[in-house]
């Protein structure tokens, strides 16, 4: 929330290590959409590993903020 609250941004850009089943279910959770899977270079781990990529827009923010809020009444 506050990143699009604050800042004139038009998505959030997040990715999880494919061997991480748990931060890439949070990042589902939360409403961010896979986008594919690329080859990022870690130095802590002193080489590459296969990344899911995924990304949050303003609008299925918005949109899932708005259904959110209408279900709590």
């Amino acid at each position: 929330d506050y990143a699009f609250e604050e800042f004139a941004i038009d998505e959030l850009l997040a990715g999880a290590r494919v061997l991480n089943p748990a931060s890439r279910h949070v990042l589902e959770k939360c409403g961010f959409q896979w986008t594919g899977v690329e080859l990022h270079r870690f130095l802590a781990l002193g080489s590459s590993t296969p990344v899911d990529r995924f990304k949050l827009e303003r609008a299925v923010w918005s949109s899932i903020k708005n259904w959110h809020n209408s279900t709590r009444r």
